[in-house]
């Protein structure tokens, strides 16, 4: 058996939505069960769940970590109690982390008392300056995917760009599964843009600063004093109020239109209705985008950012814009978008193409499967990495007995609330 622990309860997201479709298929199968620990009584009974594997328990516990603190701090503190496959859907988790320091002190305590053994006080100081001040460094960054790494059989990424960094920094088996993708579209069809038409734009999902929509929106206003061009947004947006109120601006104008988050149905309709998505993102949290896959679902022609898991797309299934460029690189794509539709619509068609090769629900049961039959080797090598941790902490005068455990535990204590 196969448990699938993951936050179900939010469809906010386009990876929370996803996952939600993955664990009713898996249901189906008869080889997985589903632990929410989020949606019912399990989030706030969560500690219920946690167990330690005897020898002859062919359970393997799947817990997936976002980077939303409201979401994912139940599969956080499972992930930190139970050797589990941790599957990390963002290499950067620092957003989770700091949203724990922020709401969750009995978490937080977790965080730092790892942070403290592995690095010593003056690197939990190091840590925890970080964490008010993102300008004083990367440390939370840094940390945030290896706080996971220690207590894992496994690590699981959907992003190859990861592997090697996680192979290189982390003493855990690596996994790569690619993100699977539900097809709900069997004809692909959507509106094709000719010359003269309104050139209708699209971005959907949780729109922070790393969306890059106050500068598509630049172009966008810019762009409509000359053509008809209209940005529809769909989705959450949080923004510092002076870009909300560039975008409300916008709005006013009419270039732009704000949706707000909507049903699967009216995102459906708006995909089918639009001639380009923007899915820009700087930085990248080293995720896989599952908004991507939706994008190409529709083989409808999109724009990333060439950097992470969207740089290493195929160039003919996207088109890619230059981080140092960006504003440059639009412009360029939007009034080729206008001049030659065809060409665009060709990245299209490849895009579905690409999508139906590689991200396949079955491709994707496969993998997880094969990690399962791996399950009696990641559990000997967690044994053997716990093992030379104690030795570790035993020549460093950690832990030889009861007087020097509750010595190491006041010295945690202490560095953490200094």
């Amino acid at each position: 058996m196969i448990r699938f622990i993951t936050p179900l309860a939010p469809r906010a997201s386009e990876i929370a939505n996803l996952n939600s479709k993955v664990a009713d298929r898996l249901r189906g199968t008869g080889l997985f069960s589903v632990l929410d620990l989020e949606n019912d009584a399990n989030a706030h009974n969560w500690h219920h769940h946690l167990r330690q594997p005897t020898d002859d328990d062919e359970t393997l516990d799947v817990v997936h970590i976002g980077n939303n603190h409201l979401h994912h701090s139940g599969c956080m503190r499972y992930a930190f109690g139970v050797p589990s496959v941790c599957v990390l859907h963002d290499r950067n988790l620092s957003g989770l982390i700091r949203g724990a320091h922020i709401t969750s002190p009995s978490l937080y305590d977790l965080i730092a008392r790892k942070v403290v053994l592995r690095n010593g006080p003056a690197g939990f100081q190091r840590f925890k300056r970080a964490l008010v001040d993102p300008n004083v460094g990367d440390e939370v960054e840094a940390q945030s995917w290896d706080l996971f790494a220690e207590n894992a059989l496994a690590l699981v990424t959907h992003n190859p760009t990861d592997l090697p960094i996680f192979r290189s920094q982390a003493d855990v088996p690596v996994y790569h599964v690619d993100l699977p993708h539900f097809f709900e579209a069997s004809q692909p069809y959507r509106t094709e843009f000719k010359r003269g038409d309104t050139l209708k734009l699209i971005m959907f999902g949780f729109m922070g600063s790393n969306r890059r929509l106050r500068p598509v929106v630049e172009i966008v206003r810019s762009f409509a004093k000359t053509y008809p061009i209209e940005l529809h947004i769909y989705g959450q947006v949080n923004l510092d109020q002076a870009d909300m109120r560039f975008i409300e601006e916008a709005c006013v104008e009419r270039s732009v239109v704000m949706h707000g988050f909507v049903t699967d149905a009216e995102l459906e309709a708006a995909l089918r209705s639009s001639h380009l998505a923007i899915n820009l993102r700087f930085p990248t949290m080293g995720e896989a985008s599952s908004s991507q896959l939706r994008i190409f679902e529709f083989a409808l022609p999109s724009v990333v950012t060439d950097i992470g898991w969207y740089g290493k797309l195929p160039d003919d299934v996207v088109f890619k814009v230059s981080q140092r460029t960006e504003q440059q690189d639009l412009v360029t794509l939007l009034e080729r978008a206008i001049s030659d539709p065809q060409l665009f619509s060709a990245y299209g068609a490849r895009g579905r193409s690409y999508l139906e090769k590689v991200h396949r629900f079955d491709l994707y049961f496969d993998k997880i499967l094969r990690i399962k039959g791996d399950l009696t080797t990641l559990r000997r090598g967690w044994v053997d990495r716990r093992l030379v941790q104690r030795v570790s902490w035993r020549m460093a005068g950690l832990m030889d007995n009861e007087h020097v455990r509750k010595e190491v535990s006041a010295r945690v204590t202490a560095a953490t609330t200094e």
